[in-house]
């Protein structure tokens, strides 16, 4: 069986990934994949998530937003992993997703990962970090990552611009 380490954030968004994790598994279950999860927390350096990956995963399935994306393709290039990667688009902005035109419905989503054939994208380097979509300094980063985690899950989008008025 081909597996997926299925790395996920509990609290992008609005938590939404929590209530749809039996329908990723499902899915994937449907089309010959053992979902290995990996729940994103201060408690575990994201490097654990990574301990197990072999021949035999097949694609790195990201639950969250930018941020997250961000945080997962960065620790992949530190420990020199090579691996496709499919994203769930669970986060406030979804930015990069969207570019992709990955679905906002989950269960979208993954018929199409499940469907499709992996493509080579650009990956952008600027001193020790990489990025995939944007890469930005100044007050647009500061507010983007000072923005409180409840205040985006209550709020959604316009929290960044109430922290940037602050």
């Amino acid at each position: 069986m081909n597996k997926v380490k299925f790395i996920y954030n509990p609290y992008s968004g609005e938590n939404t990934i929590i209530s749809n994790i039996d329908k990723v598994i499902m899915i994937h279950q449907k089309y010959g994949y053992e979902i290995v999860p990996f729940r994103i927390s201060f408690e575990f350096d994201i490097k654990k998530a990574f301990e197990d990956i072999d021949e035999t995963y097949k694609y790195i399935l990201i639950a969250g937003g930018d941020g997250t994306v961000d945080n997962v393709v960065n620790c992949m290039k530190r420990l020199n992993i090579d691996m496709p990667i499919a994203i769930l688009p669970v986060g406030t902005a979804n930015d990069f997703a969207k570019f992709i035109g990955m679905p906002q419905n989950i269960k979208k989503a993954c018929q199409q990962i499940v469907n499709s054939v992996p493509k080579k994208l650009d990956l952008g380097k600027v001193n020790d970090k990489y990025f995939i979509n944007v890469a930005s300094t100044g007050l647009f980063t500061d507010v983007s990552q000072k923005t409180d985690v409840n205040l985006k899950n209550t709020m959604g989008k316009l929290a960044y611009y109430v922290k940037g008025l602050e």
